[in-house]
């Protein structure tokens, strides 16, 4: 959530509004969320680490951070969406969407701790099983690299 908290500053202060406007922008910063996806996906489905080490929660939120503030398409969503429910009568446009992004992220971080906690409990069961952190592996490393290769192929505007 705080890659999309900084696409709605970004929003607000017109910076999106650069990255719509310019196709190399756009470009080079959805080519570098491909190459991360990417690198994930393949650094997930070849490194084979021990069982009992686990993720930081640093090292999490960065590669979510990563991965959220490399997809443009999101900055295009609020540059799209948040205009159109400003209503220049009651007040500043750049509070207004500051506003809207808040209520925005507050939801989607509402619904992401939820993912997050079911996720958790499901992964605890799995990992008891023999065999269920190769299989997680590999379904997160295919994941990722589906998400990589989509995003490559879905980029013209």
């Amino acid at each position: 959530m705080t890659s999309a908290s900084v696409f709605v500053t970004a929003t607000a202060l017109g910076v999106t509004a650069i990255l719509a406007s310019s196709a190399l922008a756009f470009a080079v910063v959805r080519w570098l969320g491909v190459a991360y996806l990417l690198f994930l996906g393949v650094q997930t489905l070849v490194k084979r680490r021990p069982p009992a080490r686990r993720e930081t929660g640093r090292g999490v939120y960065r590669q979510a951070f990563i991965v959220g503030i490399g997809n443009p398409k999101t900055a295009i969503f609020f540059l799209a969406f948040f205009p159109q429910f400003v209503d220049p009568a009651r007040g500043p446009a750049a509070a207004q969407i500051l506003i809207l992004g808040s209520l925005f992220v507050l939801v989607g971080a509402v619904f992401d701790l939820s993912y997050a906690l079911s996720a958790g409990a499901l992964r605890s069961r799995l990992l008891n099983r023999p065999g269920a952190p190769a299989w997680m592996r590999r379904i997160s490393g295919s994941l990722y690299l589906l998400l990589g290769g989509w995003l490559a192929a879905t980029g013209s505007r």
